[in-house]
């Protein structure tokens, strides 16, 4: 009998030792440090937890789409705009989140502007903050016009006057997700459709900022045109959606 006592007790020690799961603090003051191209850089207060594997991406607290080591910064590319937040792992187990940092566009319209040669020509510009305003053309605006309708009715950069800002334009096919990676022409024929605008050095950190035009209508009665814009405010970035 003492023989099977000794045997059980281990027996019944390991039946009622359960895996017990680790509890793991969550990361903290996730921010945006930058962006490049489709990348954005995060940095982070990482977890107090010692020897936790690493960290998750999550959009929308669903979609876990990167892992990175023990760091307190990464670059990575979520694969849509929304919510973005960030748990540490440990194995199996995983921490609460992290405080949400969101990416984002500003839409806005409809606005008008009229050609060149017509009674009352205008501009257009955008703040850093994705705030568009029409404007008289003007020489006091030089520094606000990002575009204009040109004498050949295109869709145009002010820069063929001297001191006004350069920007570049080109027509895309469809209402598009993402800004083409090289815009190089500085006009477009105007007429109904989808328009990227790059805005160089025109952020408040000196990035460049994208903007999709949708040009819903074109009056040539009156040498118009009227449009929609989504603007992303993040420098650097080409995501609209």
């Amino acid at each position: 009998m003492k023989k099977l006592l000794i045997f059980l007790v281990p027996i019944a020690f390991i039946i009622g030792c359960g895996t017990t799961p680790v509890e793991i603090s969550a990361p903290t003051n996730l921010t945006i440090t930058g962006a490049d191209g489709l990348s954005v850089s995060f940095s982070w207060v990482e977890s107090e937890t010692p020897d936790i594997d690493g960290y998750i991406f999550f959009l929308e607290d669903t979609i876990g789409f990167d892992t990175v080591g023990t760091v307190s910064s990464a670059t990575v590319q979520p694969p849509a705009l929304g919510t973005i937040t960030l748990r540490a792992y440990k194995g199996d187990d995983i921490s609460p989140v992290s405080n949400a940092v969101t990416l984002s566009v500003v839409t806005g319209g409809p606005d008008t502007i009229w050609y060149y040669d017509s009674p009352n020509p205008s501009g257009y510009g955008w703040d850093a903050s994705g705030t568009g305003t029409v404007y008289s053309f003007q020489s006091q605006d030089s520094l606000n016009i990002d575009i204009y309708l040109d004498r050949d009715f295109d869709i145009a950069s002010p820069s063929t006057y001297s001191k006004w800002l350069t920007t570049y334009i080109t027509k895309v096919d469809s209402d598009v997700d993402v800004a083409p990676d090289a815009i190089t022409s500085k006009a477009a024929p105007a007429e109904e459709g989808y328009f990227v605008v790059k805005l160089p050095d025109h952020g408040e950190d000196g990035g460049d900022q994208y903007v999709k035009l949708h040009v819903t209508s074109v009056n040539t009665t009156d040498s118009s045109i009227v449009f929609e814009y989504t603007f992303q405010p993040l420098e650097n970035y080409r995501r609209f959606r």
